[in-house]
């Protein structure tokens, strides 16, 4: 932690555990491999690691500990290997990420995961995907997409919060388009933020459970 001129981490194969902040402040770390030992990567481990631009995930080493690791990372990529299922809290908030591509194994996505990742233009939101987590995408100004499948059952109130980060203004719409019918859960967590702004929710002609013209709160069309 806060070891300032560390620059590279190679690190053995059998390795196990990574604990909470082991790298948090390295500002000046570029390379850095996580082994397909690895069972469990804690929280904070690489925040603030400014240098770090890319990283592979291995099967599968994400858990509940493992909110907040790339916060204010200078992550551009991020590679996410099959057999991973939980994509945790805050997982690359304020990172400079522009593509997510998650394997077909992840069935949740937690409060967060992908909040205020400013440079982030597409994601790809795997078949078998089944809960998407409260403001899972807050604070986007350059997504204008997100294609739910239809395997998704469980959606928290707001996790497409299109509000903008901080200090700019969005003048974009998101178009969140569902594969299938509407979620069997639509959690509504009593926020009071004005939900229609900038997001439409699109859905399949004779999908089931969608209300036109609003549903829950945001305006729909057909797509």
């Amino acid at each position: 932690m806060n070891c300032s001129a560390l620059r590279k981490a190679v690190l053995n194969e059998g390795l196990k555990e990574i604990g909470s902040s082991a790298f948090e402040g390295c500002e000046s770390l570029s390379d850095v491999n996580l082994p397909d030992s690895l069972e469990n990567l804690y929280f904070y481990a690489f925040v603030g690691c400014k240098a770090l631009k890319s990283i592979n995930i291995p099967t599968d080493c994400l858990g509940n500990g493992s909110t907040s690791l790339f916060i204010s990372s200078g992550l551009e990529s991020i590679t996410l290997n099959e057999g991973i299922t939980f994509i945790p809290g805050n997982f690359i908030s304020y990172t400079n990420v522009t593509e997510v591509i998650l394997p077909s194994t992840v069935k949740t996505i937690d409060a967060y995961a992908f909040s205020m990742c400013h440079k982030l233009k597409s994601i790809t939101l795997n078949e078998g995907l089944e809960c998407i987590g409260y403001r899972a995408f807050i604070g986007q100004n350059n997504l204008t997409e997100i294609v739910i499948p239809k395997t998704v059952k469980v959606v928290q109130d707001t996790a497409f919060d299109s509000s903008a980060p901080d200090g700019e203004t969005r003048e974009q719409t998101i178009k969140v388009k569902f594969e299938g019918n509407a979620p069997e859960q639509f959690i509504d967590n009593g926020t009071t933020i004005e939900k229609n702004v900038h997001i439409t929710i699109c859905y399949h002609d004779g999908a089931k459970g969608f209300t036109y013209p609003e549903w829950n709160g945001y305006p729909t069309e057909i797509w």
